[in-house]
């Protein structure tokens, strides 16, 4: 709720997509809107290899400090202004008190915020399997569901993958329009064999992002529509 809430304070846009250029019939029943709405300006995740067999996405150390920004304000800022309260009598007890619910409002945001970053998002050759969250190990692939928190896709049910540009659109700044408040954000979607999606990584950084495709792409041996 708390993203949706942080995304839906922006405007956006998308650039027009032509599926048929990808020579892939599944493509033109696929849907070319993103799965999520909205995005960062910069890159929140990376593809790490964990070893022949195993491949995750894992939080940047940029990511993890906007996070932990918003648990540092959470915790010094009523932490400063209580002390200043108990010390001197200044600010007044309201002023603190209602320091003290924004510092909880900023801190619930950058924990809720670290978690959903370290949340695991492994492609395991060994189980045959992509998930996110956790992994329900009592269920077999076939059971296995893309749905909710923990998503679980079988290898086989792959058919490719899809990079999605997405335009984010800031609030106006003067006579520039707002353009130095917006940028675009890229999303890295698994194209199922039905045409269903399910959301891998959703940042900034279109290197990075084009890059870490390429390396899954290779590893899950599924084409790469790339329309960012």
């Amino acid at each position: 709720m708390v993203m949706k809430w942080l995304k839906k304070l922006f405007g956006t846009k998308r650039p027009e997509v032509d599926p048929a250029s990808f020579g892939d019939p599944i493509a033109l029943q696929t849907e070319w809107t993103p799965v999520v709405a909205g995005g960062s300006n910069f890159g929140t995740h990376k593809l790490v290899v964990e070893g022949p067999l195993k491949l995750s996405f894992r939080a940047t150390w940029g990511a993890r400090m906007f996070a932990l920004v918003f648990i540092g304000i959470g915790v010094l800022l009523p932490l400063f202004l209580g002390m200043t309260w108990y010390t001197t009598g200044e600010p007044p007890f309201l002023f603190a008190l209602f320091a003290a619910l924004v510092g909880a409002v900023f801190g619930g945001v950058g924990v809720y915020l670290m978690r959903k970053l370290n949340e695991p998002i492994v492609f395991d050759r060994s189980r045959g399997c992509f998930y996110k969250g956790s992994l329900d190990q009592g269920l077999a692939p076939g059971q296995w569901e893309p749905a909710g928190d923990g998503n679980q896709v079988a290898f086989g049910r792959i058919h490719a993958l899809q990079i999605i540009a997405e335009f984010i659109r800031g609030g106006s700044s003067g006579d520039s329009g707002g353009a130095s408040s917006s940028y675009y954000s890229y999303e890295l979607n698994l194209v199922l064999e039905d045409s269903e999606r399910v959301n891998v990584v959703d940042h900034g950084d279109r290197k990075l992002i084009l890059k870490d495709a390429a390396t899954l792409a290779e590893f899950l041996g599924v084409p790469l529509w790339d329309a960012s």
